[in-house]
């Protein structure tokens, strides 16, 4: 026969198995596409997907023709994010599309310094956007982002955006910069608004694509396909809310917060 401190030992062991189980920290795990995790991954911002080109010095550009996923942030509770970026010796700058609940519009993110584009919101009737990322030089690279409809035709001039980069690259300013470029996809809870990151919130980002990934190296242009040569490394953090399929040039993705 139990006794009674048994029983209630038992009790505090069960409670304590359950809190555990129940903890935020056992949604944020990993699961490794390509490679290695080779940066220090973010807790308590949502679930996200990245894949990293390797460090060299003779990278041109990069572009895609993103299809855009239906989008449910709860009035703006979360931000969702699809984005290009370079890394460098001394940082990064995210260069992108993101919507708040009110549409996409281009931003970028120089080393956590985020800036959108509130005048540049897609219209209804936008449903491709393109990216592109040139390098210039170790001083500047522009950021560029058309408007497109359903047939990929173009709708507006596109906009482009020039960052100065110096600061993330170490070297002379003469020399090639030595970068990784990146692409993630990712719906991040509003820490600013004090929302909590709630994996069952009912928001979603759902069946959009990075299409027609091209990554040009030394003037040619490569298939950059996540299985390919140029991406190093790639993985999902709580991959359990990501859904992606990916092939030799592009990327479908959904994030499901169910």
């Amino acid at each position: 026969m139990i006794g009674r401190n048994q029983l209630l030992f038992l009790l505090i062991l069960i409670t304590t198995k359950i809190q555990v189980g129940n903890n935020s920290e056992d949604i944020y795990e990993t699961e490794i596409m390509k490679g290695e995790i080779l940066y220090d991954y973010k807790k308590g911002s949502g679930a996200y997907y990245i894949a990293y080109s390797p460090f060299r010095d003779d990278y041109n550009r990069i572009t895609s023709y993103v299809r855009l996923p239906f989008v449910e942030t709860n009035d703006g509770k979360r931000d969702a994010f699809i984005s290009f970026g370079i890394q460098g010796q001394y940082g990064y700058i995210d260069m992108g599309i993101m919507n708040s609940g009110k549409g996409w519009k281009p931003y970028y993110n120089d080393n956590g310094d985020l800036i959108s584009f509130d005048d540049d919101i897609a219209k209804k009737e936008v449903k491709i956007m393109g990216l592109e990322i040139q390098v210039e030089s170790k001083k500047k690279v522009f950021f560029g982002v058309s408007y497109r409809d359903i047939d990929g035709n173009e709708l507006r001039h596109s906009k482009w955006i020039p960052i100065y980069c110096s600061h993330i690259f170490e070297g002379n300013l003469e020399e090639k910069p030595n970068l990784r470029f990146y692409r993630f996809v990712s719906l991040v809870n509003n820490k600013d608004k004090g929302v909590p990151d709630n994996q069952k919130d009912k928001t979603a980002l759902i069946d959009g694509t990075f299409g027609d990934l091209v990554i040009k190296v030394d003037n040619l242009g490569k298939k950059w396909g996540i299985d390919l040569h140029y991406v190093e490394a790639s993985w999902k953090v709580s991959p359990k809310k990501i859904e992606l399929t990916k092939g030799d040039d592009y990327d479908n993705f959904s994030i499901k917060y169910y």
